[in-house]
């Protein structure tokens, strides 16, 4: 199985009765920028995390990533993952057609709406679906740069700050001007997502709700009766059940929720294949009710990572393996013998550090109130990267 990585690859280990087994493999390539033949194929990441995520112990297996679906829908006899998938894109579609909707609006990344993975879902159920309007005119200019996306300077030109929402004339000249420049879909949408003030930048409040909000609001104009959630960055800023648009109380369905219930209702241990889109696979896991100290660290580590190795995609950050489960020393054992360098305990789990250690033999670092383990997780990570 192959493990390349730039980083030593920590193992997570968490105290918990509902036991959960994690791949994040952030080295996957950008689903969306393969689908446009910008990137290669994902599929061999995926499936690499499925195989780790079923040597783990995990008896399903889902993905925290909508886009990735497009490949997993087509993956050969050969790559298809063994474990019993629970697919996101069939279960959002199969509760919003249970709900009595016929029409609803999608929120998503380009890659997901131009293969319609959504579109077939619904329409094979009834329901009609509305998308942002999309321009066909690559963008260019000195305000565009790199994949298509508004330059920082663009932003800061037009009042924008980290975090603080704009007023609303500045935000409606914000609006205008992603909108004269890239469309709805990939000003509106995609900028949330990926943009400068993005949620992959680490930003999921200020403009980045805002332009989300402004996207599902156009949708709900076209005559959207509930907004579907249909990339995992987007219920990190549109995080509520419903939202008040023009007067209308309208239905938010997040798809990483529906996968979060659906996988509750198996038997377990589950599996979750992600990294792709860390914040997202951090998100799944507390909808799953993960306890709070298993993913405090691994969003401590998230920031770490942001702070001490500057990542602003999701391929800059760790590679991670991670259990958590009742019993500590097992879970250990189970990441050491998947590939962990070394190893790093939750809270709740700090209790077990010196068995662990005799058990693995590995390195263990413990997070404890009187001193937080992320920064030593990923400085640890670095310092034992192996030798190209």
């Amino acid at each position: 199985m192959n493990l390349s990585t730039r980083y030593s690859i920590p193992g997570l280990v968490g105290r918990s009765a509902l036991e959960l087994v994690v791949v994040s493999n952030p080295e996957t390539p950008d689903r969306t920028l393969a689908i446009k033949g910008l990137a290669p194929s994902p599929l061999p990441w995926l499936v690499e995390s499925a195989r780790l995520v079923e040597r783990m112990g995990a008896a399903d297996l889902a993905y925290p990533c909508n886009t990735a679906h497009y490949f997993l829908h087509r993956a050969p006899a050969d790559m298809a993952p063994r474990l019993p998938l629970v697919d996101m894109i069939h279960e959002t579609a199969a509760e919003v057609a249970s709900a009595g909707l016929t029409r609803v609006g999608l929120l998503a990344t380009t890659g997901t709406i131009s293969t319609r993975l959504y579109q077939e879902a619904f329409e094979a159920r009834g329901v009609a679906v509305v998308v942002p309007e999309q321009t066909d005119v690559a963008p260019s200019g000195p305000d565009v740069e790199g994949e298509g996306r508004l330059t920082r300077a663009a932003y800061e030109r037009l009042g924008v700050e980290p975090e603080r929402p704009l007023d609303p004339p500045r935000l409606a000249a914000l609006v205008d001007f992603v909108v004269a420049r890239l469309g709805e879909q990939e000003g509106l949408v995609m900028e949330t997502i990926r943009g400068a003030f993005g949620v992959k930048a680490g930003f999921t409040s200020g403009v980045a709700r805002q332009l989300m909000f402004e996207a599902g609001r156009r949708l709900v104009a076209r005559g959207a009766e509930a907004i579907v959630l249909g990339c995992t960055e987007v219920p990190l800023v549109l995080n509520r059940r419903t939202a008040e648009v023009d007067g209308k109380t309208v239905p938010l369905v997040d798809a990483t929720t529906v996968l979060a219930e659906r996988l509750l209702a198996r038997p377990g241990p589950h599996g979750i294949a992600g990294g792709l889109g860390p914040e997202a696979t951090i998100d799944l896991l507390v909808k799953m009710g993960a306890p709070a100290d298993f993913t405090d660290l691994q969003y401590a580590i998230l920031r770490a990572t942001v702070s001490t190795l500057d990542a602003r995609r999701d391929q800059d950050h760790l590679k991670l393996l991670a259990i958590a489960g009742p019993d500590p020393i097992d879970a250990a054992r189970r990441l050491a013998a998947a590939g962990a360098a070394f190893l790093a305990l939750s809270r709740g789990a700090a209790d077990a550090e010196a068995e662990v250690a005799a058990a693995t033999g590995l390195v263990v670092v413990a997070d404890r109130p009187e001193r937080p383990a992320a920064p030593a997780i990923v400085r640890a990570a670095v310092a034992a990267a192996p030798t190209p």
